[in-house]
């Protein structure tokens, strides 16, 4: 029988306290659930209780002021549009990214040669999987030391929008129909490539315009991934005989892979404006989302591309 223990792979990020967080919540009493990885260097012990201190007291609030944003410099990433967003929705994370107690730190360089030994450390008996969620390239080692068994969860509904801001460079160009079409989150297996591995499951947002920015939807699509991301892992543990095989889309349907260097603040502008005026268009013209014609599902807010 194939081994069900798996890691979570994160970044020092408010994306990935969030998930932590879910994890935590959801596999607290699995033994599958081996730990968490970080990709960093580890923090002075006063840095780690900060953090866990940070999140007890403002686990939930929704509100936001200068000293928050101060300590929360102190202890992580700075804070995008997306997260600040996501904070006013759905409040703090319960838990620090760092609160599990097994959290290894692979260093700040996620393919450098310490993150490879700790990494074929914790393969040599079994080969878990990881459960990645940072926006980084891995090298072709991870794949080849893990089988493999490595998901990621992408903001967007692949292979329509690929690489780093992808949504946000669709908004840009400003294409209804483009954007109805990558307005979701995947969940898909790592391969060498980018965001082209096997996809397990698609998630479309039944409205995409609902929503009063591009960087509100940005923050639903994390909340969303979160969730579609912990049923996936969930669904992987339950069924003990099977390994979900995914689906490769045909390269035919791979849209531009979008690089992080190209995300300059024009381009942000570009797409905070194209959003909005899709979405003027869309109101003016009482025109549906082309995902609102989906059947039944069972979560109101996306719908599974089942035809991938």
């Amino acid at each position: 029988m194939f081994a069900r223990d798996f890691y979570l792979l994160v970044e020092n990020t408010f994306e990935s306290c969030y998930l932590t967080s879910r994890f935590i919540d959801q596999f607290k009493h699995s033994s599958s659930f081996l730990g968490v990885l970080v990709a960093e260097d580890k923090p002075a012990q006063d840095i780690l209780q900060q953090r866990q201190l940070f999140h007890s007291e403002y686990g939930g609030q929704k509100d936001w002021n200068d000293e928050m944003e101060q300590r929360w410099l102190d202890l992580y990433q700075p804070l995008n549009e997306a997260s600040r967003k996501m904070i006013q929705l759905y409040g703090i994370s319960k838990f620090a990214v760092t609160q599990h107690p097994n959290t290894i730190f692979l260093g700040d360089k996620v393919n450098g040669s310490f993150a490879r030994s700790c990494v074929k450390e914790l393969c040599k008996e079994t080969t878990p999987w990881l459960v990645t969620y940072l926006p980084k390239i891995l090298h072709s080692w991870w794949i080849e030391i893990t089988k493999s068994q490595i998901l990621n969860c992408h903001s967007a509904v692949l292979p329509y929008a690929r690489g780093m801001h992808s949504i946000e460079n669709v908004a840009s160009q400003k294409n209804i129909e483009a954007f109805q079409q990558a307005a979701g989150i995947t969940i898909h297996y790592i391969d060498a490539g980018i965001d082209t591995g096997s996809i397990i499951r698609a998630e479309r947002v039944t409205d995409p315009f609902r929503f009063n920015s591009i960087w509100e939807l940005k923050a639903h699509l994390y909340r969303v991934g979160v969730e579609w991301y912990t049923r996936t892992v969930n669904d992987i543990l339950d069924s003990a005989s099977t390994t979900p095989v995914g689906i490769r889309p045909s390269a035919d349907l791979c849209g531009e892979n979008y690089l992080r260097k190209y995300f300059t603040p024009v381009k942000r502008q570009q797409a905070e404006e194209g959003y909005l005026w899709m979405k003027s268009q869309v109101k003016k013209n009482q025109q549906k989302p082309v995902a609102a014609i989906s059947a039944n599902t069972a979560d109101p807010d996306s719908i599974p591309l089942n035809w991938i």
